[in-house]
């Protein structure tokens, strides 16, 4: 299923409970960067939502009116927030990049679970029903799934203090990211977790996502995901490494962030820091404690050139996720 009609029935998960409610957000967007595609993604989109959800919406742009538009676009995720009472994330993508569905598993998504709340007649949304899984697309999606993992635990205090609502939350969407991979890679799909386990049977799976409340699973699932991971990653060339490092410097740019260092980096940025991700994964003792030595193996993967905190567990994952947000490759080349 496509990206389908303005205010399609799944679409109906707002606080204004109607569709006079979407016609707002779309006003907002449009009054800060003019008619554009509008599309709802994640939860809020799929209907597996709750009240504290985020509202994950993409603006299609073209690349060119991108930098300029950021402002714009920061100031309008702000008075979102504010109307909706809930965390929002309003991204731009490039207008190119919206026909790349088949390689770029972003996209793909935005495809098959996005709500169109405003689609111009003029812009054609069109994406081939298979999504080619590459080594690139595989990696960046379990590093995704990394990141969910460092945002669901409350390390460094002890298990018995943890969340147990962002506990569930995090694992459940870690799970998730596994299990969509392993069906793209038969041609199936699930947009979320209860249809994926209808299609896979894996009684681990459906253990650990009835217990995802509870830190053992936290745990459990750190080591399915860093398993999966194991010889994800393939070596890349210098042609790569330079265009990698190139999108990660302009991207870093436009969020007002010079990293011109790492166009001359020996490895692509994005590797450096999914290395100091997993450290930091890796740093969570079974107690939930993180052990001060423990820090110097995320810290070492850093590239030269970025200063990040390196005595705090939670100051480096939030300057790592910080990065990662220009470094990856579903937004990418």
């Amino acid at each position: 299923m496509s990206a389908i009609a303005v205010f399609d029935e799944r679409a109906t998960d707002h606080p204004a409970g109607s569709a006079r409610g979407w016609e707002g957000v779309v006003e907002t967007i449009h009054r800060a960067v003019g008619p554009a595609p509008v599309i709802l993604a994640g939860s809020r989109a799929t209907g597996a939502s709750n009240e504290g959800s985020d509202y994950d919406l993409v603006v299609v742009l073209p690349l060119r009116r991108i930098p300029r538009a950021l402002g714009r676009l920061s100031s309008a995720r702000a008075e979102l927030e504010r109307t909706l009472g809930a965390p929002v994330s309003l991204n731009p993508l490039p207008r190119f990049q919206a026909q790349r569905g088949a390689t770029n598993l972003f996209v793909w998504k935005l495809h098959h679970e996005g709500v169109a709340l405003s689609m111009p007649d003029d812009f054609a949304f069109k994406c081939p029903a298979r999504f080619r899984v590459t080594p690139s697309s595989a990696y960046s999606y379990l590093m995704t799934a990394v990141f969910l993992l460092l945002d669901a635990c409350d390390a460094p205090a002890p298990v018995e203090s943890w969340d147990d609502a962002r506990l569930s939350r995090g694992v459940r969407k870690a799970l998730l990211h596994v299990i969509q991979l392993r069906l793209l890679k038969i041609e199936r799909y699930a947009a979320t977790l209860d249809e994926a386990l209808e299609i896979v049977d894996d009684d681990q799976m459906r253990l650990l996502t009835s217990r995802a409340h509870q830190p053992s699973s936290w745990f459990a699932t750190r080591e399915l995901v860093l398993g999966e991971l194991t010889g994800m990653r393939l070596p890349a060339g210098v042609l790569r490494t330079l265009a990698r490092n190139a999108q990660y410097a302009s991207l870093s740019h436009l969020r007002g962030k010079r990293r011109m260092a790492s166009l001359v980096g020996p490895h692509p940025v994005e590797y450096e820091l999914g290395d100091a991700a997993i450290g930091l994964l890796r740093a969570v003792d079974d107690d939930g404690v993180v052990r001060a030595d423990a820090l110097a193996v995320p810290s070492r993967h850093l590239p030269a050139w970025l200063h990040a905190p390196t005595g705090d567990w939670r100051g480096l994952r939030d300057a790592l996720r910080e990065e990662w947000a220009s470094a990856h490759a579903l937004m990418g080349l």
